[in-house]
Parts: structure tokens; C-alpha cells; sequence
């Protein structure tokens, strides 16, 4: 970390660059280490570069494997990852990628309101909803009524 201020000094200092991108790109590469970390603790992944990486190979479907370093660098809040190792990060850890990128916040999660009351649409549950609507009519039936939902057929 130190060596990257060190760069951020001196690409402002020759360059007459302002650090505020440089600073804001820092601070969201170190909100995303908070994310993944805690996301990973939520799922009982131990925070080790080895590890996640292994781990994140395994759920990869590209041929390209993610080696430890660049883990390492997402962990320590060094870099984001890019948007396709996001995708994989949030399918493998079960959390939406708006909220691995940018935290929660009302605008990045979609709201169910039932009987006067809002609820938060989990990942899990716009999983869950994705998959429901390419049924067939006779499945949604079955899903229904394994649910108990009233007005089944």
C-alpha cells in the first residue's frame, strides 16, 4: 500500500495530475475488500489468497485461471477486479455484484412491497426468480404447490 501512495505522490507531483481519481479508485478498491472479505466470512472461506483463489478457479467457467498475486491485490484494496471476476466472485459467494462494487444502498436493491410492507429482494431470491420464470406453466403449478401458495391449479 505504501508503494502505491508512493506512486500516487509522485504521477500527481510530475504529472500535475489531482489525486482526486486517483484517491476515489483507492477507496473503492478498499470498500471492495470489505465486501469481499466479510462475504467470504459469511460463507466460511478462509480471507487467504491461495484459497480464494483455488476456490474461485473452481467456480470459473473461462479458461483463464486467477492466480493468488491477483487476489492478493483485491484483498489488500489495492485494485477492483474486473467486471467478468465480479460476476464469478457474486455467483460463487451469493451476493449481487452492485453490492461487492459499491456496498448496499437503496438504489442497488430492488424492493418487494407486500401488504404495505417493503422487502428486500435477496441475490438468493432474484436467483431463485430468474430461474422460476423459464419454467414451463405445468413446473410454476408444481413450485406453487409445494410453496402452498393460495390459487393454485
Amino acid at each position: 500500500m505504501i508503494a502505491l501512495k508512493s506512486v500516487i505522490v509522485l504521477l500527481s507531483s510530475n504529472f500535475g495530475l489531482t489525486g482526486a481519481i486517483l484517491t476515489s479508485s483507492i477507496s473503492e478498491a478498499q470498500g471492495f475488500s470489505k465486501r469481499l472479505i466479510a462475504a467470504l466470512e459469511d460463507n466460511g472461506i478462509k480471507a487467504s489468497a491461495t484459497v480464494v483463489a483455488r476456490h474461485f478457479n473452481s467456480h470459473n467457467r473461462s479458461d483463464k485461471t486467477l492466480t493468488p498475486h491477483a487476489v492478493r491485490n483485491w484483498l489488500l484494496g489495492n485494485v477492483m477486479p474486473r467486471q467478468e471476476h465480479l460476476r464469478v466472485l457474486s455467483n460463487w459467494l451469493k451476493v449481487s455484484p452492485d453490492h461487492l462494487r459499491f456496498g448496499k444502498s437503496q438504489a442497488n436493491t430492488p424492493l418487494f412491497q407486500s401488504n404495505g410492507v417493503e422487502h428486500e429482494v435477496s441475490f438468493e431470491d432474484q436467483e431463485f426468480l430468474d430461474k422460476y420464470f423459464t419454467l414451463t406453466a405445468a413446473q410454476k403449478s408444481v413450485v406453487r404447490s409445494v410453496a402452498n401458495f393460495p390459487g393454485n391449479s
